[in-house]
């Protein structure tokens, strides 16, 4: 993704914009300008290649009583990102974050959407809050570039107790890393490098700006694992599949059917499927400006890539089972019944059949899961 850089700078501007509560008062937002005077001294020290810019703006933010919706806050952070032309946003809040993925306790990153939401805990305050929150930021930024958490890391893997003000350096190896996507993010925009874009070209552009970050970001996903995460959508599948073997004309439609129309089938089911649960559980939905956006197209892509990765983990999946399930039936009596052999090519034919309805029933079960557990799925990393 493509960040702001003027002709007449040598150093890229990494654009860095951190949005604090309004309603948590003027202490925070002093922590916070603290926090970034912390940062900009260390990241200006480590990595002087790059010109930063981190601002700070004040915002009344969607939170509830108790506890804040990490993706309502996201939601905030994109809005802000694309109108002030940031390149990350981090939103700030002293709330309790609501459950979404594992502990809430540090904060919630979002590699797709390039947004990250910093909290603290009571214990943590005024006098070591900026401090904290500087190690916060630092934690934050790593994971969106990638990095992962270690005892030797920039990145801290953060306990439910740990209230750590020292702020960690990062290693060789992954100051490389950073300095690879941060060159990537220092780059002109392509709207800002001419008005008039024909759409497609310019997410196929998108693409190709940033390919290994979004890989990384994708992989960082885990896309593959859905199945185990998403269980109404699994569920729906899995019954709907085994509900086919109660059946005669499933046997003989499965195995009677050739090669090319299961993997033609294959193929509609899992483009249907992605197309159903992307429109259908809003995803492209990142803001309320109708603009082209090299950064939301990123976020797109991201978010596009794994949800195919995994539909086709959930099919791979359907078909390991159905196989499995073929195969632990008596033999001799399928055979009598269908009045052919039932070989292992006759198996695996019955098994594709089989795991490309489930999906296509997975793909409507995918509508029972509730909106905000589905997009914290794809919009948010990790809470750690």
């Amino acid at each position: 993704m493509a960040g702001t850089q003027s002709s007449t700078q040598e150093k890229p501007l990494i654009h860095i914009g951190w949005i604090v509560a309004a309603e948590e008062g003027q202490i925070l937002e002093r922590n916070t300008r603290e926090a970034l005077e912390i940062l900009s001294r260390r990241w200006r020290s480590q990595l002087p290649e790059f010109e930063w810019r981190l601002e700070v703006v004040v915002e009344r933010l969607p939170v509830e009583q108790f506890a804040a919706d990490p993706l309502d806050l996201l939601g905030v952070g994109v809005e802000q990102k694309i109108e002030r032309q940031w390149d990350f946003a981090f939103v700030v809040t002293g709330r309790k974050l609501r459950m979404r993925r594992g502990s809430a306790e540090f904060g919630a990153p979002s590699s797709a959407l390039e947004t990250a939401v910093v909290t603290f805990s009571e214990r943590i305050t005024p006098e070591i809050r900026a401090a904290y929150l500087a190690v916060a930021g630092q934690n934050l930024l790593g994971n969106l570039l990638g990095l992962e958490a270690g005892p030797a890391s920039g990145v801290m893997k953060r306990e439910a107790d740990d209230d750590s003000t020292t702020l960690p350096t990062f290693s060789d190896a992954e100051l490389a890393v950073v300095r690879n996507r941060l060159r990537e993010v220092g780059d002109l925009r392509l709207e800002e490098q001419r008005p008039h874009w024909n759409r497609g070209w310019f997410y196929l552009r998108t693409f190709f700006a940033d390919s290994r970050g979004i890989a990384m970001d994708v992989w960082g996903y885990r896309p593959w694992s859905q199945p185990f995460r998403l269980r109404k959508l699994t569920a729906a599948a899995f019954v709907s599949t085994l509900l086919l073997f109660l059946g005669a004309e499933a046997w003989e439609l499965g195995v009677g059917s050739s090669p090319v129309q299961l993997a033609f089938g294959a193929l509609i089911a899992n483009l249907a499927g992605t197309i159903f649960h992307y429109r259908g559980q809003n995803l492209s939905e990142l803001t309320h400006r109708s603009i082209l956006s090299e950064q939301l197209a990123r976020s797109r892509i991201v978010l596009l890539f794994c949800l195919t990765t995994g539909i086709i983990s959930l099919w791979i999946l359907l078909l390991v089972v159905s196989f499995a399930v073929i195969s632990s039936l008596p033999r001799e009596v399928i055979e009598r019944w269908l009045e052919e052999p039932l070989d292992f090519a006759a198996r695996f034919r019955l098994a594709s059949f089989a795991a490309t309805l489930g999906s296509l029933a997975g793909a409507f079960g995918g509508n029972l899961e509730a909106e905000g557990d589905f997009k914290a799925e794809f919009f948010i990393d990790e809470e750690t």
